[in-house]
């Protein structure tokens, strides 16, 4: 069973229902209530507010199944009309193939995937990086997606598998693993496996910015989850081990966007979910003898900030 350490944004603060028996303090730092806790990073260049958003169904129009059945090679299997169900196109496949290739459109949630399932191969040549990064942006036109909506940079690590192009919310990136575009290409151009997540976006709320004192307070309050780093066997040794830091100094905060409510239980089966911005704190944890660069995920709106606070009391 995967650990809420497996569960990105890392860990997707907004945790999954595998983690509902852990709390956002399990996974936070347990800094000392006098560590100094010292601001370099400015916070003049982000936005004052941030808009909320809650997600609903996409349906994809015909063209864009349409491209999407031609990139995965099913032609033959038929082009159906664009449709507010749930659609799986298999391949053929024998009885002893569990998983034949097979394209997987499911409105509800704004998905639009292809995968080549047990005839991926283990470990494939992949074409590269920057290679692969042109060829995600010319295919994001055969689905009829504003590539202004997205970055194009790859945002997997050099150990993962493709790339991904995160989707723009205001200018501001979706956290990782989460709403955009990601492909697979091997060396030789033969497409494994994509997928579109693209839900519409609607806007609930425009919401003021926290302050670096109430983010300040979230790292004091045990609410600012740390992304772990090496064997997730390791990581809550970790966490002890960050606890005993004697200075933590903050040198840079980069906003997301996530799904789901900050520290709280994610609902999967949920149509419609939150859309909710985080920050990404980049901190040096300073131990006296030895230092090192830590990450903690905080929220970034007030009320968020606020809610989180008064959990504490």
């Amino acid at each position: 069973m995967k650990s809420v350490v497996a569960i990105t944004v890392a860990m997707t603060v907004m945790f999954s229902s595998l983690a509902s028996q852990l709390t956002i303090e399990d996974i936070s730092p347990h800094f000392a209530t006098n560590m100094p806790i010292v601001w370099q990073a400015s916070m003049d260049r982000l936005p004052n507010s941030f808009w909320t958003y809650k997600t609903s169904p996409q349906n994809f129009s015909f063209v864009a199944i349409s491209n999407a059945i031609v990139l995965a090679g099913l032609q033959n299997k038929g082009f159906p009309n664009s449709s507010t169900n749930q659609l799986t196109i298999w391949a053929d496949h024998s009885e002893v193939e569990p998983e034949p290739p097979y394209l997987l459109v499911l409105p509800n949630v704004g998905q639009l995937s292809f995968t080549l399932g047990d005839r991926t191969p283990e470990k494939p040549s992949e074409l590269p990086k920057n290679e692969a990064v042109e060829q995600a942006w010319k295919y994001l036109l055969q689905f009829e997606v504003d590539r202004n909506q997205l970055r194009k940079t790859n945002v997997n690590d050099i150990t993962d598998l493709g790339v991904a192009l995160p989707r723009l919310v205001d200018g501001v990136e979706f956290q990782k693993y989460g709403q955009g575009f990601s492909l697979l290409i091997s060396k030789d151009g033969k497409l494994l496996n994509f997928s579109l997540l693209w839900p519409k976006l609607e806007r609930v709320k425009n919401e003021q910015i926290a302050s670096r004192d109430q983010i300040t307070a979230c790292i004091r309050a045990f609410k600012t989850p740390s992304p772990p780093i090496g064997e997730e066997q390791n990581y809550f040794d970790w966490l002890k081990q960050l606890a005993k830091a004697r200075k933590l100094i903050v040198n840079q905060i980069k906003p997301y966007y996530g799904e789901g409510i900050y520290g709280e239980v994610f609902k999967e089966n949920e149509i419609s979910k939150p859309v909710v911005p985080y920050a990404e704190l980049e901190a040096l944890a300073d131990f006296g003898d030895t230092n090192f660069t830590v990450k903690l995920l905080a929220p970034i709106i007030s009320s968020e900030a606020t809610r989180l606070l008064k959990q504490s009391h």
